[in-house]
């Protein structure tokens, strides 16, 4: 894994930066050329359907071809598409809407085949399962790091920096990533696997009985989904709570919504370090509560100090740095099992299904909390949320163990 980690991150860095940098810089030109949030808004939604689209059927053509090829067809689909939105809008300052919304759609497939492939193919780059961790906290801790620098990157070459002279960084940077994932070695893997070729069958309906027949796989899959409706709660709750009590403190929507994945890739960086007991589920259950804690907190914090916007800011801050924290230290535990378990042949239609689960709760979360900070009180709401979450964590550790000791015996 050493001699692998520089060519990774460079990838990633590259892969991730690079889309999410342009994205924001054609964000930041629609609004600025139509003035419109309305245009910004169907950019967003028209992309974020495609890529739900895209991962509900790539999953079985990751599965069926070769991994390395899978990236570089990604990584093409993505030069081609900037090189015909170079083209389509003739090179002109003034961009055109609905070919800004082509390239996000093609972008958004691109990243979404190009990451399920990457996640798919962890068992063929690490040379050992203790390494598996290491591997997704690297992937978990750059992706957040490039959301966090990308919006910043964006805002300061937008001024001076033509849209075509990017477009063609950004096509020389996704030509290096082709380079690299060709000079990336992926041998076999080293985890045995309990699978039989002649049921090979590549519909997404084989997975979910996969995962039917295999309890901790599905009960680890419903918790994901839970944590990310959840998350709903912060994404509508924290801007609506600076509008509601202090109008003029907008900016600090802003912050509040860097500070999660902040708190994320902290995670992601000190989770290596950490050193968790067995059983497997140990860091994710903990993890958990965690978070269901910090959101708890956070509920009491609006109660007490609704009144005073520092502390109310300070210790927001804190609290949502550790929830983006504990949704990490979760998450790479839990990609690891699924790495470790889950027959390589079928990864990818899991992955791409674990993707449609999280891109969709996020904006059904939303839609049912919007509905709720409409109606209720912010931290009764907040409160509420965490608590539901403990019972349900309970539940789950509960079925975790019994499953965990069955297995066992």
């Amino acid at each position: 894994m050493k001699k692998n980690r520089f060519k990774l991150t460079i990838l990633l860095t590259l892969t991730q930066l690079g889309s999410g940098t342009l994205s924001f810089i054609l964000s930041l030109k629609i609004l600025q050329q139509n003035k419109s949030a309305t245009d910004f808004g169907l950019v967003v939604m028209v992309s974020a359907i495609f890529s739900i689209l895209t991962s509900l059927i790539s999953g079985k053509y990751i599965d069926r071809f070769p991994k390395k090829n899978m990236m570089i067809v990604a990584q093409f689909l993505s030069i081609v598409g900037l090189i015909l939105f170079i083209f389509g809008t003739g090179f002109s300052d003034k961009i055109n809407l609905y070919w800004v919304i082509a390239l996000s759609i093609i972008l958004q497939v691109s990243d979404s085949i190009f990451t399920t492939t990457l996640m798919t193919s962890a068992v063929n780059i690490v040379n050992k399962e203790e390494e598996l961790d290491e591997f997704n906290s690297i992937v978990e801790s750059i992706n957040g790091i490039c959301a966090l620098i990308a919006p910043f990157i964006a805002s300061s070459i937008f001024i001076f920096l033509k849209i075509d002279s990017f477009i063609f960084l950004e096509i020389f940077f996704e030509l290096f990533a082709v380079l690299l994932i060709l000079n990336l070695p992926l041998h076999d893997s080293l985890i045995e696997e309990n699978y039989d070729d002649r049921d090979s069958d590549y519909s997404l309906n084989y997975v979910l009985k996969y995962a039917w027949k295999n309890k901790l796989i599905l009960i680890l899959s419903l918790s994901m989904l839970s944590i990310n409706l959840l998350l709903g709660s912060l994404s509508i709750g924290l801007p609506y709570l600076i509008l509601s009590y202090f109008e003029s403190k907008t900016i600090f929507i802003g912050i509040f919504q860097i500070t999660l994945p902040v708190g994320m890739m902290l995670g992601a960086i000190i989770y290596p370090k950490l050193n968790f007991k067995k059983p497997f589920y140990n860091p994710i259950i903990k993890s958990w509560f965690l978070l269901a804690l910090s959101v708890i907190l956070l509920g009491f914090t609006i109660l007490i100090f609704s009144n005073h916007f520092w502390a109310l800011s300070i210790i927001s801050f804190i609290l949502i740095t550790i929830a983006g924290f504990s949704i990490s230290i979760g998450k790479i535990p839990l990609l690891g099992y699924f790495q470790k378990t889950v027959p390589q042949k079928i990864q990818g239609r899991l992955f791409s299904l674990l993707d449609v689960m999280i891109e969709s709760s996020i904006p059904l979360g939303a839609g049912i909390y919007g509905l709720l900070f409409d109606n209720f009180n912010i931290y009764t709401i907040f409160i509420f949320s965490g608590l539901i979450l403990i019972i349900f964590i309970k539940i789950s550790e509960k079925k975790l163990r019994k499953l965990t000791i069955s297995m066992n015996d």
